[in-house]
């Protein structure tokens, strides 16, 4: 061997290359070789394949009129086994599971068998479940109301439910005659994440239950209810009292009639609010008008039926004869006023002076009863020495 040409990078690398395109070429055709291989094969013979189909829906075959089958699964898997080109034909299309026949099968309950139909000759199926037991009855349909409930966290406080709106109103309920005379109630229960202060809508599921609250097997037309809640503050209905304003009550008499609105209707959270004030100004009136007043709402509420509140001033002059009368009047209690202050005053200072006296003068009572005593005794005395 030429070692010398080993030794040689440029030969060394030339012997690589040559090597490696002789490497690529002799698998290139291998590969080559394999598909031609393949192509031939899928052109003169027909290959098997098996594939299985997930969630395939189940539906009811020929059954007798007015009859109600319980126990149904919703779905099943159905595997599909035959040639690769008709499996994919079929694919392309729904696969339909469906209940066997169902018609000589009597009431009660009974093991049925799930039959995939439309299919070619050429493709075996399996399904899983293949038998389910189920319970046939007689068909039972009836028109029911619904029903709502409001969860008490769904309203903010100091706030009403005025009304509430469901569509539909009403739905088909269909079962067998056993559970459909079961039912109790047909309702909704209607929740909002958070308390609400205005009105709100959503969707609810519809509950169908019987007298122990338990949910029962029975079909309806709808599944979720829609509902329009209508949310409101408390409304009441107040009267109104006047608050005068500017009155020269030194020289006019004022009366004051409220002639429109009558009432008021507030709304709002405020409670205890029977009346609301109404200011009447009548400053610089001389003469019966009618003014304008003032409504004084208070804070936290709105008046609903708004308006100008109009009131009636009736304006009488007080005469000069009035005038020294009542003058004379306020004189004359003023002076009985202070006769009785003074009469008070002397009382309280005899009732002072008096008791004192009042001592002393039982102590002279007592010394001359004494005086009296001795006396007499001594006259009785001067009678006996005598005799």
């Amino acid at each position: 061997m030429n070692r010398g040409l080993f030794e040689n990078k440029w030969a060394v690398r030339l012997i690589s290359l040559v090597i490696a395109i002789f490497l690529y070429i002799f698998v290139a055709s291998e590969n080559n070789a394999f598909v031609f291989q393949s192509a031939a094969n899928q052109q003169f013979a027909s290959i098997n394949v098996t594939e299985t189909i997930d969630n395939v829906p189940v539906t009811v075959g020929e059954i007798p009129e007015n009859t109600f089958i319980s126990g149904l699964p919703e779905s099943v898997q159905v595997r599909l086994t035959g040639p690769r080109n008709v499996i994919n034909q079929v694919l392309e299309k729904e696969i339909t599971v469906q209940t066997e026949d169902l018609t000589d099968i009597p009431s009660g309950t009974q093991q049925i068998q799930f039959i995939v139909s439309d299919l070619p000759d050429t493709v075996d199926y399996q399904v899983t479940p293949s038998r389910r037991y189920v319970k046939i009855s007689q068909l039972e349909e009836i028109t029911a109301e619904i029903e709502y409930e409001i969860d008490p966290n769904a309203i903010q406080d100091g706030f009403n439910v005025e009304s509430v709106s469901l569509n539909p109103q009403e739905i088909q309920l269909t079962g067998d005659v056993e559970t459909i005379q079961q039912i109790d109630r047909v309702y909704i229960t209607i929740t909002n994440p958070q308390p609400a202060n205005r009105s709100f809508s959503g969707s609810y599921v519809l509950q169908i239950v019987n007298a122990n609250g338990e949910v029962l097997d029975v079909n309806s037309n709808v599944s979720e209810i829609e509902a329009q809640v209508e949310v409101v503050q408390p409304q009441s209905e107040v009267g109104m009292h006047i608050i005068p304003f500017g009155e020269d009550q030194a020289m006019y008499t004022y009366e004051y009639t409220i002639t429109t609105p009558q009432s008021l209707v507030i709304q709002g959270s405020q409670p205890n609010v029977d009346t609301v004030g109404v200011v009447a100004d009548v400053s610089g009136l001389t003469e019966s008008t009618t003014i304008m007043g003032e409504l004084q709402v208070p804070e936290g509420m709105t008046v609903i039926n708004g308006g100008d509140v109009q009131i009636e001033v009736r304006i009488t002059p007080i005469t000069t004869s009035e005038n020294e009368e009542q003058s004379s009047e306020e004189t004359n209690e003023t002076s009985e006023e202070n006769e009785t202050s003074e009469e008070n005053e002397e009382n309280e200072e005899n009732e002072e002076n008096n008791g004192p006296e009042s001592e002393n003068g039982d102590e002279g009572n007592t010394t001359e009863s004494n005086e009296s005593a001795v006396v007499e005794s001594q006259d009785v005395e001067d009678e006996s020495g005598n005799n």
